[in-house]
């Protein structure tokens, strides 16, 4: 079970450090293009870019986050009503 927790988080780490890594290459984009066009010009389109590109990967990271907790709450459910099942039934 410990195993299978570590490899979830894994996974969202991993997302994060995408949604990291893409951030910073629109950071750079922006620099970049900023030396032919004006920096005003450049941050604020590539940081509406950036914006709405890190917003969705961050409500995907919640929904697969949100997924999963409801998966762990329905197998406990599941898991402790089998307990009870098999448990003697005793007055």
């Amino acid at each position: 079970m410990e195993k299978e927790r570590n490899d979830k988080w894994d996974n969202i780490k991993t997302v994060l450090w995408f949604i990291v890594m893409i951030e910073v290459l629109i950071l750079l984009l922006a620099i970049i293009n900023g030396t032919g066009c004006g920096y005003k010009n450049s941050f604020v389109a590539f940081g509406v870019i950036g914006l709405i590109i890190g917003a969705g990967l961050l409500l995907l990271v919640a929904a697969m986050i949100l997924v999963t907790l409801i998966l762990k709450a329905i197998e406990n459910n599941f898991s402790s009503r089998q307990d009870k099942q098999k448990r003697p039934m005793t007055k």
